[in-house]
């Protein structure tokens, strides 16, 4: 049913500032933000979401490539460090660690009238009885996620996966992925990622990867963590999640997954 103001009794009113439905908004009433942005690059795609449509651009290949924006405006993001690779053990007795997961980034900003760089990250390769190096970072739009932590082989054998990680491993934006797991260490499973619905739907990405412990090679963190492996190399983080690999025994760890960036307005 149709009330006075133009909305359904009973439920708020959607306005749009920016456009010719804005107007003035009572308690009941919800603004959105109905974005003026005209820009290229990337994957680009539209998608319908809480009642919004959005306007997508994905970078998912790693290196550089341009966002050109010919009409600015205000827009969200998501900004994901590539993971670091996890190492193997030197022998059957000490195991390899798992690989940390890359800096999640998630927010907002406003956009103006430039070409502005957009850079993903590679994962690092894993190795064998060596530190994996750090995963690449992310950047896009002045803020960068820097990649995971690389894997240390010193730790293999029972140090706490602090040592490893990416950042904190609490279910929070800004912060750090999921931790790589120490092998035969207190905690053996990668540290979760994070989840986020920028693209209309829910996603975890930034898994922290799996050790061995015990001879058993243990799941990598959710989110695409790659798992540990006891007879062999770790298996791999998953691409454009900026997760972790994982630990391998006496040959090399698996390499991290590479990151992302998502850009999306309203349109």
């Amino acid at each position: 049913m149709i009330g006075f103001n133009g909305g359904l009794i009973g439920a708020p009113r959607r306005l749009f500032i920016g456009s010719s439905r804005a107007g003035v908004f009572t308690t009941n009433e919800q603004a959105i933000y109905k974005s003026t942005i005209v820009a290229t690059g990337g994957e680009m795609s539209d998608i319908y979401y809480n009642g919004i449509v959005y306007r997508l651009h994905q970078f998912k290949n790693t290196g550089n490539t341009s966002f050109v924006v010919e009409n600015g405006g205000f827009c969200e993001y998501l900004i994901i460090g590539a993971g670091s690779g996890g190492n193997g053990g030197v022998n059957s007795v000490n195991y390899g660690n798992g690989g940390a997961a890359g800096i999640y980034l998630n927010g907002s900003t406003t956009i103006t009238v430039q070409t502005y760089t957009i850079n993903v990250g590679d994962g690092s390769a894993g190795t064998a009885s060596s530190n994996s190096s750090a995963g690449g970072s992310s950047s896009a739009l002045g803020f960068t996620a820097t990649g995971g932590n690389g894997s240390s082989n010193s730790g293999r054998t029972g140090a706490s996966n602090a040592n490893f990680s990416g950042g904190t491993n609490s279910a929070s934006f800004n912060s750090g992925g999921g931790a790589g797991a120490a092998a035969n260490g207190s905690s053996s499973t990668g540290g979760d990622g994070f989840t986020s619905s920028i693209t209309g739907t829910s996603v975890t990405r930034g898994g922290g990867g799996g050790a061995v412990s015990g001879g058993v090679g243990v799941s990598g963190g959710s989110g695409g963590g790659g798992a540990g492996n006891a007879s062999g190399a770790g298996n791999a983080g998953t691409a454009n999640t900026g997760s972790g690999g994982g630990g391998g025994t006496n040959v090399g760890g698996g390499a991290g997954g590479s990151g992302i960036v998502i850009i999306r307005y309203a349109i």
